[in-house]
Formats: structure tokens, C-alpha cells, sequence
């Protein structure tokens, strides 16, 4: 119920408990990907900006983990998720990284993964890594529009295949 701050003094705190956890089970994949066009083109700007040697290894070996796996939805899901993580790290900003995370915990929910189980399949698993490597090369050689663009491609990608999906 109270915050204790070192030099500053101590606050009534005021916690919710589980107002994120019901925005996060009531999260529609459409939001989801509409709150990620909103994050992950700048994400890319500033991995450009922000990243390291050893993120950039990260987002390679996740890559390639991908690209490995484009026969099996459930590895490549998983992977997919953490390459995405991994970009909103290589950023240092932490509050980006914790936006990334709530969009991880919407990514979770039994709705999200019949989405994905329903869209998963071989074509689209190898557009997603041309795209993911098209981004990681844009954000390597340090264009940070066409990373940016690059993004946008392939979360409009992942939006079209859902609505596709939520037609069947």
C-alpha cells in the first residue's frame, strides 16, 4: 500500500490488482498486432541507435532458430516471440521492453495461440523469416526508415492473415 522512495520520502501507493491481467485476457489478436504497429517500427529506429554486437549475435541465432524450423509452427511460434523480445531489448529503453512483455503475456492467452495455430503453416512461416531477416538487415546496415518499413510489411502480413483466418 506505500512506496518508500531513499531520499525522498515514503507515498500511498495505489495497485489494482489484476486490471493488467484483464486487459491482457481480453486482448483480441487484432489489438494485438494494431498495438504492435504501434511499438516495433520504433523499436527498430532505436535498436539501430541503441544496439550492441552482442544483440545483434541474439537476433541472428533467433533467426536462424527460425529459419531451422519452418516445418514446425510450435518452435518457430516460440522463437518468433523471442526474436521479437529481443529486438525491444537490444533497445535498452526499459519501458519498451515491458510494453513488449505485455504484449507477450496477450500473445499467451488461448485465443492468440488458436489464431496461431490456425495461421502457422510452411508458406507463411517462410514469408515471416524473409521478412525478419529483411528487418535485421535493414537495422545491421543502419537504415532505420527501412527497418521501420520493414516492420510495418510484416506486421501487416501477420494482421492479413488473421483476418483471413477470422473469415474461415
Amino acid at each position: 500500500m506505500v512506496t518508500t522512495k531513499a531520499g525522498s520520502g515514503t507515498y500511498v501507493s495505489k495497485k489494482i490488482l489484476g486490471e493488467n491481467s484483464s486487459v491482457i485476457q481480453n486482448a483480441r489478436p487484432l489489438e494485438l498486432v494494431d498495438a504492435r504497429f504501434a511499438l516495433e517500427p520504433h523499436i527498430c529506429r532505436l535498436a539501430i541507435v541503441h544496439g550492441r554486437k552482442k544483440d545483434f549475435e541474439k537476433l541472428h541465432n533467433l533467426l536462424n532458430e527460425m529459419e531451422k524450423n519452418y516445418k514446425n509452427p510450435a518452435i518457430f511460434g516460440d522463437t518468433d516471440t523471442s526474436f521479437h523480445r529481443a529486438l525491444a531489448e537490444s533497445t535498452g529503453n526499459s519501458l519498451l521492453i515491458w510494453m513488449i512483455e505485455q504484449i507477450t503475456s496477450v500473445r499467451n492467452q488461448d485465443e492468440w495461440a488458436r489464431m496461431r495455430h490456425l495461421t502457422l503453416n510452411e508458406e507463411i512461416i517462410k514469408l515471416y523469416n524473409i521478412q525478419h531477416r529483411k528487418i535485421l538487415n535493414a537495422i545491421e546496415n543502419r537504415e532505420p526508415e527501412l527497418a521501420a518499413t520493414m516492420m510495418r510489411e510484416h506486421l501487416q502480413t501477420a494482421r492479413l492473415s488473421l483476418t483471413q483466418t477470422a473469415d474461415i
